[in-house]
């Protein structure tokens, strides 16, 4: 990942500048993924459309100077209706952005607006803004004809400062973002590791350049690192301990060459293994500037009255000064014979030139009619699916099954909620803003169930090259235990204060349509079938060496919360050398109608116990053939883990199975506590033993309210335990009469 800034360092700088016309494309309004919604449409919940002004949503996909065509606009006179091109407003991030308007005229003229390049560094792309008109006059580009007399200052030499700055967030496991460092390391330095970047300008050769590397030392160890750019030694750097180094270094720019260069770290012989990281590093140099087909944005990066003098073969510019986010002011200057194009005016340091032709010039954008913003909720809403518009016509089936079983639910986009919340921004606070609103504000008591269908994944932009969507993303948060920052569901229904409120909420983490069709028939077939198991599996571990606890012991003490009138436990302890075959042994149970399957002890990703071990993994999954469904409850470690990139976590894998597995998964996406987790499965036990008929989801939010309650444990304890299923099954337990 690059990222560019300039500063002027120059007396001019050449623009040789041509604007290429990229289109603006309406898109059509979205009902679904698949087709018309039909009869379904009846349980689609849409935000009140007809309370407050309208809005259109433009998506833009580069910086720079953009404009918006009327006639790109769908149903613009209708929008206009009686008030004025002045009242139009353009907003970011609930910040009003200044515009420049033309007359409406026959639908013809243009909206202008500044898209800053550095927004996409900071947000998700592509950006979105919202266009709406009210009663009053919106923020506008100051337009400046005449010329300004600041002073005669002019920027010196005829060279540009460039800063290439190369990171790249890829070591998620090794170094997890935290309060101390936000993003995550690039890379492990190896003895000798090649880092390769470009400069494709020309470079002043007369001038020097700067290297700058960030280094983290791993290890409370003695670090030593030399240096190099294209072979040629820059200087070496030592410290000792855990702890951050950053290396700078001036050099002649000459060791640089147009075009592709490379950056050697080179770690000594007695630096101990997997003890340096490279965080980022930047090369700063002086170029020409040259730019062709596109308009230039520029920092200047300092701060008193210049003249800006500007060479380009254009007969007449655009120049646009972008003193903050709130002011703009635009500059039209002609030539004047051969002289370069000059512009007096006053610069700060967050100053942003743009300068471009005055021909028509374009940014790719997309645009649609926004959603209102004014919130409209239905009356005796029992359960409510938030789902991306991939999964509709999906989540509608399995939402009219429920209102046609009596128990209202309605469907939303996750969109829907976006562009209210976060002004369509991609922003996983826009979820908690809402359900607290509708929980809170608007008194929903009768909001039990919540269903959050789609996938998440930790690396949402795809820094790592993994393949799965973030269909609905996951809020991560730093966990107690081994300095881990994981996933949490429950993060959305907790409140500011920190209260968790009494909403069952658990999550379909599915990636394609063909996966949500396995798991809602699965959930269907499941809710219409009779009573057909009243047996509880429990497998206990083997403690480890250093353990100092037995997990039999601890599975005693849970289960003993269990009634012995109503279910049948069997249970069973794995020791490797007389069970080698424990994974064939759970299937075989397994195939025999369990009604719910919990495992006390280690775990991971992909397997139960140790590695060594083997004792069930996400491979014996595949081998499983069962046609009554379990309900499994895993509260060990790493089993629930639904957010990697790449990969299915083992209760993934069980909700997912096609031709049987499980029908809901309980369990955890990082390292659990052992006492929590025994607290927590005791209440549920004691809650399922009480209230059997009550939902899965139910009894597991008041076991986790129950044991915040009494101070077992806190909200940093249980948000790692998350429900990989349909919160509203109701477990299929036999009648009493044939207990």
């Amino acid at each position: 990942m690059v990222h560019s800034l300039y500063h002027i360092g120059g007396i001019c700088f050449f623009i040789l500048l041509t604007i290429s016309f990229l289109a603006a494309t309406p898109s059509e309004n979205f009902q679904n993924g698949d087709g018309a919604l039909n009869d379904l449409s009846l349980n689609y919940l849409r935000f009140d459309s007809t309370r407050c002004y309208n809005s259109y949503k433009i998506q833009v996909f580069s910086g720079g100077m953009t404009r918006i065509r009327y006639s790109d606009l769908p149903n613009f006179s209708e929008f206009i209706g009686e008030s004025k091109i002045e009242n139009l407003k353009l907003f970011f991030n609930q910040q009003e952005i200044p515009i420049k308007c033309t007359p409406f005229k026959n639908n013809n003229g243009h909206i202008d607006f500044f898209v800053d390049p550095v927004l996409f560094e900071q947000h998700e792309y592509p950006l979105t803004y919202w266009l709406q008109i009210d009663k009053t006059h919106g923020l506008r580009i100051q337009e400046d004809d005449e010329t300004l007399h600041l002073g005669n200052k002019v920027i010196p030499v005829r060279y540009v400062k460039q800063i290439e700055h190369y990171e790249e967030n890829r070591l998620y496991e090794t170094t997890m973002p935290n309060r101390y460092y936000p993003h995550w390391v690039w890379k492990l330095v190896r003895k000798n590791d090649i880092f390769r970047f470009d400069f494709d300008r020309t470079l002043n050769p007369d001038k020097q350049a700067i290297l700058s590397v960030f280094l983290y030392g791993a290890k409370n160890t003695r670090h030593l690192v030399n240096f190099y750019i294209n072979d040629r030694p820059l200087g070496k750097c030592e410290w000792y301990g855990q702890m951050d180094f950053l290396f700078e270094k001036s050099f002649r720019t000459k060791f640089l060459k147009p075009g592709q260069n490379e950056l050697r770290i080179e770690t000594a012989p007695s630096t101990r293994p997997e003890a340096v990281y490279l965080d980022w590093f930047e090369v700063e140099a002086d170029m020409a500037l040259e730019l062709s087909n596109k308009q230039l944005v520029v920092s200047p990066g300092i701060e008193g009255r210049f003249k800006l003098e500007i060479y380009t073969k254009a007969q007449a510019i655009l120049v646009y000064h972008v003193e903050s986010p709130e002011k703009i002011r635009s500059y039209k200057l002609r030539r004047n014979g051969r002289s370069p194009f000059e512009l007096p005016t006053f610069l700060t340091n967050a100053s942003k030139i743009v300068i471009t032709t005055k021909q028509l010039f374009h940014n790719e954008v997309a645009i649609s009619i926004g959603t209102s913003k004014s919130f409209y909720w239905p009356d005796d809403v029992q359960y409510l699916m938030i789902t991306h518009k991939e999964f509709l016509n999906q989540t509608l089936r399995l939402a009219k099954f429920y209102d046609d079983s009596g128990m209202k639910t309605r469907v939303l986009l996750i969109d829907e909620i976006y562009d209210r919340y976060s002004n369509g921004l991609l922003k996983e606070s826009a979820l908690r803003d809402f359900l607290n609103e509708v929980y809170l504000l608007y008194r929903q008591d009768k909001l039990l169930h919540v269903l959050l269908v789609g996938d998440a994944t930790y690396d949402p932009k795809k820094y790592l090259n993994g393949n799965l969507e973030n269909y609905i993303p996951t809020h991560l948060f730093d966990s107690r235990y081994k300095n881990m920052q994981t996933a949490t569901d429950d993060w959305y229904i907790t409140t500011k204060e920190g209260e968790l409120l009494p909403v069952a909420l658990g999550r379909l983490p599915v990636q394609t349509n063909q996966e949500l069709q396995t798991v809602i028939n699965k959930i269907i077939d499941y809710q219409n079938s009779a009573g057909f198991s009243n047996t509880v599996l429990v497998v206990n571990d083997a403690p480890r060496k250093k353990d100092n606890y037995s997990f039999e012991e601890i599975s005693d003490r849970v289960i003993s919360h269990l009634d012995s009138s109503i279910f049948n436990i069997i249970k069973t302890n794995y020791d490797k050398q007389y069970q080698p075959q424990m994974d064939n042994m759970i299937n075989g149970i397994l195939s025999k109608d369990v009604l719910i399957w919990n495992y006390i002890g280690h775990g991971s990703m992909l397997r139960l116990s140790n590695k060594d071990d083997r004792m069930y993994e996400i491979d014996d999954v595949k081998r499983l053939i069962n046609d009554k469904l379990p309900f499994v409850v895993y509260l060990t470690c790493l089993a629930g883990l639904f957010h990697h990139h790449d990969k299915q976590s083992l209760g993934e894998a069980l909700l997912l199975k096609e031709d049987g597995g499980a029908i809901a998964t309980f369990s955890a996406t990082g390292f659990s506590n052992l006492y929590a987790s025994e607290k927590l499965l005791s209440y549920f036990f004691s809650f399922l033993s009480r209230y059997p008929n009550t939902t899965i989801g139910q009894l597991i939010i008041q076991a986790k309210r129950l044991g915040i309650e009494l101070g077992e444990f806190d909200l940093q304890d249980t948000n790692l335990y998350v429900l990989l299923a349909d919160p509203a099954i109701r477990l299929k337990l036999l009648p009493n009469e044939t207990n």
